[in-house]
């Protein structure tokens, strides 16, 4: 395994558990790990070449407009913030490390897991577990890293992260 690929795994396991976890414990995400996420993604990217830079720039502000789209269309219809701006900005560091065409997955991985893990508290707690918060982040950081272990597999899906 090329060295700059176990760096990458090391940095992408260890801000992702340090957010999974104090995002469980305080339902904040820290900006130090999100900035550490984003800025290392920009450093392998040029490792790479500039123009991965470039994509990488885009996709990361792609992901971040699209989840501040929706946390913004939320609050319109509700009333009430439904994700936090933490959340926002981990997903616009996610898109640094993955491509445009990895979007549709990263949100449905990360939907999906919420929604299990929400279905799973409630049949064991019962459904008035349903009306506390739960933090989305946990859900984010696991979407990031399965899908930049589909990105680095090569297993066929050059389609989705063409960058």
């Amino acid at each position: 395994m090329d060295l700059a690929v176990v760096a990458e795994l090391a940095l992408l396991s260890v801000t992702l558990s340090v957010i999974t976890i104090v995002d469980f414990r305080t339902q904040t995400i820290p900006d130090v790990a999100t900035a550490l996420l984003a800025a290392g993604g920009l450093v392998f990217q040029a490792i790479t070449s500039l123009e991965t830079l470039q994509w990488a720039m885009a996709s990361g502000l792609l992901y971040f407009l699209l989840f501040w789209a929706i946390r913004q269309g939320h609050w319109r219809v509700t009333g009430r913030l439904g994700m936090g701006f933490g959340d926002v900005k981990l997903a616009g560091a996610a898109g640094v490390w993955l491509a445009p065409g990895l979007l549709p997955a990263f949100i449905g991985i990360a939907a999906f897991s919420a929604l299990l893990s929400v279905s799973a508290v409630a049949i064991y707690a019962g459904a008035g577990a349903l009306s506390r918060r739960i933090p989305f982040g946990p859900f984010l950081a696991l979407s990031l890293m399965v899908c930049w272990l589909l990105k680095m597999s090569n297993i066929g899906l050059e389609a989705f992260y063409a960058i």
